[in-house]
């Protein structure tokens, strides 16, 4: 297994042909409304923030405390990526 400094930048066209060839995944991280707004052919959506998450942390960036909206931010994030290791990816 090569760690991530290990590659060198790929162009999209690329990666994209890396993807279609099956030799990688492209996880995407967004919410799953975003995931479904838009999204790369063939990625799969293992999101950070859940959509009603996202929505509280970026009111909350946007009407109160930019500070807070990041820990929390933050903390949820490092719940969910705990999470997706213990079942997705062991």
């Amino acid at each position: 297994i090569k760690a991530l400094g290990d590659f060198p930048p790929l162009k999209i066209d690329e990666a994209m042909n890396i993807l279609r060839k099956g030799q990688a995944k492209l996880y995407d991280v967004r919410s799953p409304g975003e995931f479904t707004e838009d999204s790369i052919p063939g990625s799969e959506n293992v999101p950070v923030l859940d959509d009603q998450e996202r929505k509280t942390v970026g009111t909350l960036h946007k009407a109160a405390s930019k500070v807070e909206a990041r820990q929390i931010g933050a903390a949820l994030i490092a719940k969910r990526i705990a999470s997706h290791l213990d079942t997705r990816f062991t």
